[in-house]
């Protein structure tokens, strides 16, 4: 068992962890999105864009630990993803990295489910925000000429038909 394979094994474990830490982060804007707290979900977003970059190191760290396993071997040419890796690993590293990568994919798709719902609810809230607007500055129609024309005719835009 090798050392590198080893650090790969705890980068994407701490990754899983960062993972899940961003999940329940989804699952915090979805809450503020529905109750409305905007402030609370600027916090939210910057706390996500901290976990964001620190995914970009993992992603570093994993990419040179997958150049340092390929040196250790010998091999030809770095494996480009943890699949690639998984077939030059005994058995039970492969299964554990295997398990691991599974347990990240996982967690990746809850994400984006939650980023998608957190999506169509800012989208339709910022639709029920534009009928509100254009119902509230809804203005008289009349003559474009100026005020010293016929007034006579100026009708008035209403939300509801009514008969008087």
């Amino acid at each position: 068992m090798s050392k590198t394979v080893e650090q790969l094994k705890e980068a994407l474990r701490q990754e899983q962890h960062l993972y899940q830490a961003l999940l329940e982060l989804a699952d915090q804007k979805t809450m503020m999105v529905v109750r409305n707290k905007v402030r609370d979900l600027e916090q939210l977003t910057l706390k996500e864009q901290q976990f964001i970059r620190e995914m970009g190191r993992f992603e570093q760290i994993r990419q040179s630990l997958l150049g340092h396993f390929a040196q250790e071997k010998e091999l030809t040419e770095v494996p480009q993803n943890l699949s690639a890796l998984l077939t030059f690993l005994s058995e039970k590293d492969a299964e554990e990295i295997e398990n691991l990568r599974q347990e990240l994919t996982a967690t990746i798709h809850e994400i984006s489910e939650k980023n998608r719902l957190n999506e169509t609810l800012i989208q339709q809230s910022l639709d029920f925000i534009q009928i509100n607007l254009e119902t509230l500055t809804q203005q008289e129609s009349g003559n474009p000429y100026g005020n010293k024309a016929d007034t006579k005719n100026k009708q008035t835009r209403q939300i509801f038909d009514a008969k008087y």
